[in-house]
């Protein structure tokens, strides 16, 4: 929950601590230097007290992707989760990418259940998807059909999840 702007309240160091989830700490100038984003020119980071106005602190988590080949009559290509599988968000961690050239379905495949705690995806090629515009279809969110360039776009490297 981002940090009370000035109408709803003082800005205090407990409210900042409760938001940056990089650090506890009383010194403003620690929790600046960790806080991910804000408006001090030199390095993005919130600095003064009132910049943490509204801060909300933004999290992401990298999972690296290695394409396999297409199989069978429609093409499947699953992705082995290489490194980041275990997510530090949600309660259901990443089982695969796929994608099915027959029918141009591209998955984010969850082990256990539907992770929904994520926000957006960037994928290799910079492309970014938000996860409230993915379909969802069993433990899976994915575009079903993707267009030509979505489908291209899942590939093999590093897949970089963002949740606040």
């Amino acid at each position: 929950m981002p940090v009370n702007t000035t109408a709803q309240g003082n800005i205090s160091i407990s409210s900042i601590n409760t938001e940056n989830e990089s650090t506890t700490s009383n010194s403003l100038k620690t929790l600046s230097d960790t806080a991910s984003a804000g408006s001090d020119p030199a390095d993005g980071a919130p600095y003064a007290m009132s910049e943490f106005s509204g801060y909300t602190h933004i999290l992401t988590h990298d999972a690296v992707v290695s394409q396999g080949s297409p199989t069978g009559k429609i093409g499947q290509v699953t992705g082995t989760i290489t490194s980041g599988a275990t997510v530090p968000f949600g309660s259901y961690n990443l089982s695969n990418i796929s994608k099915t050239e027959g029918n141009s379905y591209v998955r984010i495949v969850w082990s256990g259940g539907l992770n929904t705690s994520w926000d957006s995806v960037e994928l290799p090629d910079g492309t970014t998807f938000n996860r409230t515009a993915l379909t969802v279809s069993g433990y899976s969110h994915g575009l079903f059909p993707a267009s030509s360039s979505q489908y291209s776009s899942w590939s093999s490297g590093t897949w970089t999840f963002t949740y606040t």
